[in-house]
Order: C-alpha cells, then sequence, then structure tokens
C-alpha cells in the first residue's frame, strides 16, 4: 500500500512516498519519491496506490507505463521490465479462434466435440472479455456452472483441459504473462462413469476373426447378398493385426511392407508413427503372416487407406453384429496384453514393450486375467 510521511531533508520537511511495484516475471520493488509540497504528494499517492494494484493483477497497458512514467513514478528501468508483461486487447472469442486453428491433428469428430466445448467456455466466460483481465476464480466458476449441468465429471475435465490449453497457446505466443486456469483442478473421476475396458478370450477371437474372413468373401457382391461388407473386404487384415500384435489404431495404418521382416516374422514399428515416439518390434503369427504373404508388395502402406474413424465405426458395427456391443476398437489391445500373458508367459516388461508404454503401471491396466 502507497504511504505518505515527512521526511526532514537539509532542515526542511517534505513529503516522501514509498510504493510497491510488481514485475510480471515475478519480482518486486519499493520505490521512493520526494516531493516539495504535500499537495503534490497526495496527488502522486493517488496515482501510486493505481499503479500498485494493477502491477498487482498484472493489468498494465503500454498508456498506463506512459503515464506512470510521466508522473516520474517509473524509471526507465522499472518501464522496460513492466512492458515484458503489456498484452494485447485479445478477446476470449479471438483465443478460441486461435486454439481450434492450431487443433490440426485431430480427426473430424474430435475437432467437431472440441469446437462443441470451446463455444461453450466461450459463452461461460464471455467472448468480449479480455484473456489479461481472467482469474483462477473465473475457471472456478465454470467449472461449477458445467457440474451444475448435470455434466458428467470426465466431460467437465475436457472443458478445463481445452480452457487450459486455449491459454497456454497465449502463454506461449507471450500475450499472457501467465495462465489462470493451470491451478484449476479436474474434478476426481466418478467409479460410476468409468468406462470399463473389456478382453475377450481366444475362443471369441477366433470367432471374429472367422467371421471377418467371410466377410471379405463378400468382397463387391454388397449389392448382389445384401450383406454388409465392412472395410472394403479387408476386415481380416485390419483385426490380425489389432488382435494379434496388440497395434493402435493410427500405428497400424501407417505400417508399410519395408517394415515387415519376413525372416524373422516381425514387424519393425519405427518412433515416427508410435505415441512415444519410441520404435518397437512386435512378432507376426502364424495367421498374419499368411495374409500378408498374399498381398505382399515392395513398399507402400499395408493397410488401404480409410479414415481412423471410419475404421473406428465399422469395426464397433461388426462386433456389435456379432454379439459384442460394448467391445471397443481399443479393447484389441486389451485382449492382446491380456492373451499375450496368459498364453505364452509373457512378462510384464515384455508386454510393456509390445504395447509401446511408457511406464508398468499403464501395461498392469490393460491385462485381464
Amino acid at each position: 500500500m502507497a504511504t505518505l510521511s515527512q521526511q526532514t531533508k537539509r532542515g526542511e520537511k517534505k513529503p516522501r512516498l514509498r510504493f510497491k511495484i510488481f514485475f510480471p516475471d515475478g519480482g518486486s520493488a519499493t520505490r521512493d519519491r520526494l516531493y516539495d509540497s504535500k499537495a503534490v504528494g497526495r496527488h502522486k499517492k493517488q496515482v501510486a496506490e493505481i499503479l500498485e494494484a494493477t502491477t498487482a493483477q498484472r493489468r498494465q497497458t503500454e498508456n498506463d507505463i506512459a503515464i506512470w512514467r510521466a508522473e516520474g513514478l517509473l524509471s526507465p528501468e522499472d518501464s522496460k521490465r513492466l512492458g515484458a508483461g503489456v498484452v494485447a486487447d485479445k478477446t476470449l472469442a479471438s483465443a478460441a479462434e486461435d486454439y481450434l486453428m492450431a487443433s490440426t491433428d485431430l480427426s473430424d469428430r474430435e475437432l467437431y466435440t472440441r469446437k462443441g466445448r470451446v463455444r461453450r467456455i466461450v459463452e461461460i466466460l464471455g467472448a468480449r472479455t479480455l484473456i489479461v483481465t481472467l482469474r483462477h476464480r473465473d475457471g472456478l466458476a465454470m467449472r461449477q456452472k458445467l457440474t451444475a449441468a448435470g455434466l458428467a465429471r470426465a466431460t467437465i475435465n475436457k472443458y478445463i483441459q481445452d480452457a487450459r490449453r486455449m491459454l497456454d497457446l497465449q502463454l506461449d505466443n507471450e500475450t499472457i504473462p501467465d495462465n489462470p486456469m493451470a491451478r484449476v483442478k479436474p474434478l476426481r473421476g466418478d467409479p460410476s462413469e468409468a468406462f470399463q475396458p473389456t478382453a475377450i478370450s481366444s475362443a471369441d477371437v477366433g470367432k471374429l476373426l472367422d467371421a471377418a474372413s467371410q466377410n471379405d468373401l463378400r468382397r463387391g457382391e454388397q449389392d448382389a447378398t445384401g450383406a454388409k461388407c465392412y472395410l472394403g473386404g479387408n476386415l481380416h487384415l485390419f483385426l490380425l493385426l489389432y488382435f494379434g500384435c496388440g497395434l493402435r489404431r493410427t500405428e497400424a495404418t501407417k505400417l508399410t511392407w519395408e517394415m515387415v521382416q519376413w525372416d524373422r516374422r516381425t514387424i519393425e514399428i519405427p518412433g515416427t508413427i508410435t505415441k512415444n515416439k519410441k520404435p518397437r518390434v512386435v512378432g507376426v503369427g502364424l495367421k498374419l503372416i499368411a495374409e500378408l504373404a498374399k498381398r505382399r508388395q515392395a513398399q507402400g502402406y499395408i493397410l488401404p487407406k480409410y479414415h481412423p474413424d471410419t475404421i473406428t465405426h465399422h469395426i464397433s458395427a461388426f462386433f456389435t453384429e456379432h454379439g459384442f456391443p460394448t467391445l471397443r476398437l481399443h479393447d484389441t489391445r486389451h485382449t492382446f496384453a491380456t492373451l499375450l500373458q496368459e498364453q505364452t508367459g509373457a512378462t510384464a516388461k515384455d508386454t510393456q514393450h509390445r504395447l509401446g508404454h511408457s511406464n508398468a503401471a499403464m501395461t498392469e491396466h490393460y491385462t485381464h486375467a
């Protein structure tokens, strides 16, 4: 708090102003100024109080700094240090647009749902709200409103994540000095809302693979039989890679023929296509190597190109049609990990390596005896 006191200098009492400046780098400094009259001292004290309050909240603008320097409260060094925290008058709507423009690694469906969440965040916090004025309490208020609206905790946490990432982008661009959403904690998960992963038996896997072979025989015959031919008659190969190698959805679609080591019956997956950016090697079973041999090429992709959402939709529909309505494409990885340990006696470390997990705790989540 700025204070005004009397100081004797050369036998004459003069008003002394003491105030504090809060800098955007987290530091602060106390400054003293002497004036010739009480009237001037009182005026400077009023300005200094505004300076303290504004810099404490990191809301200073270039115009503010110019005024405070003209009033003699800031040195050139103080002005420069404060100027590092000056932000443009960017609104939340503009920040949301930047965030969505940067969301280039999402599928169409994921981008659609993200746009919906971001739109709601902007509605709650205000489209014209300057992002520099946002505070931690605003994030808490947003979380409370979403809770009151009856949204699931996992969904609310996605809103919190989007709000944090949106402002992280502005932080990276040095538009704001800090992210007020960084300390908004996600809600603890509700066990009733948690999606339970599924691992099916080897017998069930065999039934699905047989049905997939029958599906592929209908390639090009959909009009004649009326039966659905999933993934253009390539379903059996897709499922062999997912159930037999434990690959992620996009990893399988990026495999090339050069990665297949025919003599060792393995596929060497480079770090450029894995989630954790680390290469790994997966074994290839007899059924898969036979299927690959029928299609063998010198180069190019192993699987035909489909949109990731199309792959998920076709495989989920196939699972439902054959009696597994709750089985997800990602559950093929859970099934692979479980059967790998049950039928081959693979260690947890080996299973972790084959799945491409960074830590053993995640692998434990994937095995279901």
